[in-house]
């Protein structure tokens, strides 16, 4: 890449599994406004070089664990450590870290040059102007320094705002939901273009959305979250294949929700009986995905008895809502050219090996 770092330029970072401590350790960390909890003893830890995503709806804690790792909030009790070193007590502009906000807080009468630039010379950084060049040319915007921010597309003004986060090198960027505001497509492009950084220059990203799809797409590790506390944290493949809790079953994609007991190795289900999940024992929680579903002959082993509720056509596959014996629904994600049949045809509906998960309630 022309002109600009490397993953090694970043205080020699290669990526994960390297023996650095964590980029971002944070322990039992908890914060409280007045009587409400919005972090209830957080642990985590973020291994330098990772995109790392914090995931979950509105409300539950994920900007407020931002906002302390980068020290604009300080934790009513617990622990922030960055590269090791305690920063609890530490003022942002005391910490190696910068942020990207939703709003990308373009100065509107400095051109894109200077913008980058700000951060630098604040700085006193005697290369600022060669900083500036690399950084416009690692986010492809090398022909628009003299433009003004009015000028720009969102896309290109987020990545202004990347460029100057970026210039002076910090040890971990943070992104508040930062593409919320863009559209579809161009939402889709920057998620590229940000993993894309990420990867070239081997800075630590901590990301917050409260967007699946974009967590799973972007993310080397995700934690989700939910109340002020994390639920799960994972390999995107890790979260959606083996979800530790009802919660993350269905925040995370679809996911299909059964009651039943596990006996003998075997899952006693509405409508029947299919081999259980390996040391799964007694009243059980079972979570699977529709692509995991498919349909059989009635009454064929293995399968549990169901009625088809209704089928519907997307395009590129079909899903078939079918019905068990006690009014449990269970979608099942089919080929396009699938023919399941009116409402009411009879169905065994099978499971894929190894697809069911006992979910933690």
């Amino acid at each position: 890449m022309r002109g600009g770092p490397t993953r090694r330029s970043i205080r020699g970072v290669t990526g994960p599994g390297h023996s650095d401590p964590p980029a971002v350790e944070v322990v039992r960390a908890g914060k409280r406004y007045g009587g409400v909890e919005a972090l209830a003893g957080v642990d985590l830890s973020i291994a330098a070089g990772t995109f790392f995503t914090l995931l979950g709806p509105s409300g539950c804690g994920k900007t407020t664990l931002l906002r302390l790792i980068a020290g604009f909030e300080t934790p009513t009790s617990g622990t922030v450590r960055i590269g090791g070193v305690d920063v609890t007590g530490r003022p942002p502009h005391r910490r190696p870290v910068n942020t990207v906000f939703q709003s990308y807080a373009l100065f509107p009468h400095l051109t894109v040059a200077r913008n980058v630039a700000f951060g630098l010379e604040m700085l006193g950084r005697a290369d600022a102007r060669d900083r500036t060049r690399e950084m416009l040319a690692l986010v492809r915007l090398d022909g628009f320094a003299d433009r003004r921010p009015a000028q720009l597309s969102g896309g290109q003004q987020q990545r202004v705002a990347l460029a100057r986060a970026l210039a002076p090198a910090p040890e971990v960027l943070l992104l508040d939901e930062p593409l919320s505001a863009l559209d579809l497509k161009l939402r889709r492009e920057m998620q590229r273009e940000l993993k894309r950084l990420q990867h070239e220059t081997g800075i630590t990203f901590v990301f917050v959305t409260h967007d699946q799809e974009e967590a799973l797409t972007m993310s080397d590790r995700i934690a989700v979250m939910s109340g002020g506390r994390v639920l799960q944290t994972g390999t995107p493949r890790e979260i959606y294949d083996a979800p530790a809790t009802r919660f993350v079953a269905g925040f995370i994609g679809e996911s299909n929700v059964i009651e039943g007991e596990v006996r003998d190795g075997l899952a006693h289900l509405p409508g029947g009986t299919v081999p259980a999940p390996d040391g799964a024992a007694g009243p059980v929680t079972l979570a699977i995905r529709p692509e995991r579903v498919t349909l059989a002959p009635p009454g064929a082993p293995d399968t549990l008895d169901a009625t088809l509720a209704a089928a519907i056509f997307h395009g590129a596959d079909l899903t078939a809502h079918l019905r068990l014996p006690d009014g449990t629904e269970i979608a099942a994600r089919l080929p396009a050219g699938a023919e399941p049949g009116p409402p009411g045809t009879a169905h065994g509906v099978a499971f894929a090996p190894g697809a069911l998960r006992v979910l933690a309630e």
